[in-house]
C-alpha cells in the first residue's frame, strides 16, 4: 500500500518539460538518375537539385555534402568517399569490370545534424 501511494504522488507531479516546438527542415533531393553506366576513366557529372522547407538551398555554408560508393561484392563491404561537394564532377576510378557499385549522396544540415540521402 505504501508503494502504491508513493507511485501515485510521483505520477501526479507537474511536468516541466520543454515544449518550445519548431518545425524541422525537410529536404528533397532530385535530378539524380536511378542508375548510371560508365566505364573507368569516364567523367560522372551529377548536379542534384536540393530544396528545403525552412531554408534557402543555395546557402551551401549551412550544409555538408558527401558522395560515396559502396562495393557490396567484397567482404567486408567497403564505402569509399569520392567527393565532399554539392555537385559531383568525378572521373570514375573504381577498380571493376563487371561490378555494379552503389553511389550515395548525403546532405547534412550542420546546425541540427539532420541528414538526407
Amino acid at each position: 500500500m505504501v508503494l502504491l501511494t508513493a507511485f501515485s504522488f510521483i505520477s501526479c507531479r507537474k511536468d516541466i518539460g520543454n515544449y518550445d516546438y519548431h518545425t524541422i527542415n525537410e529536404g528533397t533531393i532530385t535530378n539524380i538518375n536511378a542508375s548510371y553506366s560508365l566505364m573507368r576513366g569516364q567523367q560522372l557529372v551529377i548536379n542534384p537539385i536540393i530544396t528545403f522547407t525552412n531554408d534557402d538551398s543555395n546557402d551551401t555554408s549551412k550544409y555538408t555534402y558527401k558522395w560515396s560508393s559502396v562495393d557490396a561484392t567484397v567482404l567486408p563491404i567497403t564505402e569509399t568517399t569520392i567527393a565532399k561537394t554539392r555537385n559531383l564532377n568525378w572521373t570514375v576510378s573504381l577498380a571493376s569490370i563487371s561490378t555494379a557499385y552503389t553511389l550515395y549522396y548525403l546532405v547534412t544540415e550542420k546546425s541540427t545534424v539532420v541528414s538526407w540521402r
